[in-house]
C-alpha cells in the first residue's frame, strides 16, 4: 500500500467512529496520544493516506485504505491485526483508520532470527555444540511459535472464504 502512511502511534480501546470535520482528526490524535502508552510503547497506529500524492494515487489509496478498513473490521484472531476505531469520512482526505502497532515486522524478526542463528557454533546436537544447545532450541521454538502463528492466522482466513 504505497500510498498510505503511518502517523504517529496512539491508543484507541474499540472499533467506533470519530465524528469529524477537516481539522478535528489532528485535535484526536493529540488527545488519544495523551493516554497511548503501555510499559512505554505506543499500542495503536493511525493509518492516513500520503499528503504528498498525486490527486489520481490519492483517491486510488483512499479507496485501499478504505477496503482495508472494511476487511479487518471483519475479522477477529488473534495472529492478525485489529482495528480499533475510524476517522473522518471515508473517500476523504480526513479517513483514518486506528490499528493494532507492530513493534516488528516478519522481515525484522527474520533478520533478528538469522543472527541469532549465526550466533551459535557448527557441531552437535542440530549442528550446534552442547554448551550452546539451550539457547539454539530457545531460539528454533520461537521460530516454530512464529511460523503456527502465522499458519493459523492464514487458516482463519481461508476459511472466510
Amino acid at each position: 500500500m504505497e500510498g498510505i502512511k503511518f502517523n504517529r502511534m496512539v491508543e484507541f480501546e474499540s472499533h467506533e467512529k470519530i465524528n469529524c470535520d477537516n481539522n478535528c482528526l489532528s485535535e484526536n490524535k493529540l488527545a488519544m496520544q495523551a493516554n497511548c502508552l503501555e510499559n512505554g510503547v505506543h499500542r495503536y497506529a493511525i493509518k492516513t493516506v500520503r499528503e504528498d500524492l498525486k490527486i489520481s494515487e490519492r483517491k486510488n489509496a483512499m479507496i485501499d485504505l478504505f477496503i482495508e478498513a472494511k476487511f479487518l473490521s471483519r475479522l477477529d484472531h488473534p495472529n492478525i491485526v485489529k482495528i480499533r476505531g475510524t476517522a473522518g469520512v471515508p473517500g476523504q482526505s480526513t479517513y483514518a483508520i486506528i490499528i493494532d502497532r507492530f513493534c516488528e515486522t516478519l522481515s525484522e524478526k527474520y533478520t533478528h532470527w538469522a543472527k541469532m542463528q549465526k550466533n551459535f557454533k557448527r557441531n552437535g546436537l542440530l549442528g550446534i555444540k552442547k554448551r550452546n544447545q539451550e539457547g539454539a532450541l530457545s531460539l528454533l521454538k520461537e521460530i516454530f511459535l512464529g511460523i503456527v502463528d502465522i499458519a493459523r492466522a492464514m487458516n482463519f482466513i481461508h476459511g472466510k472464504g
